[in-house]
């Protein structure tokens, strides 16, 4: 997922081992949604929003019949617009 890469190329750029940490955060919080995916909480037309620990990125996705859909890992510093936008489209 592009969002994925260019978090871990920003990271990257700022601190040696960040996007290494980046990354191992995010898939962590995917192993937590696919563990238990109702444990967050809904946003916008039923999305679930599970926040990525010490980064402020949001794991956006749907529970559709019995597969998780992602919709974003969404950059909390950018305008939330754009997170809808992508549950839209």
């Amino acid at each position: 997922m592009l969002d994925i890469v260019v978090g871990a190329a920003w990271y990257s750029d700022k601190q040696e081992g960040l996007d290494k940490k980046f990354l191992l955060t995010v898939e962590n919080t995917f192993k937590s949604i696919q563990k238990n995916p109702y444990a967050y909480k809904k946003g916008y037309q039923d999305c679930r929003e599970a926040g990525v620990r010490k980064f402020p990125y949001l794991i956006v996705y749907k529970i559709e019949d019995t597969s998780v859909v992602v919709f974003a890992v969404f950059n909390t510093w950018q305008n939330p617009r754009k997170k809808i936008k992508r549950i839209k489209n």
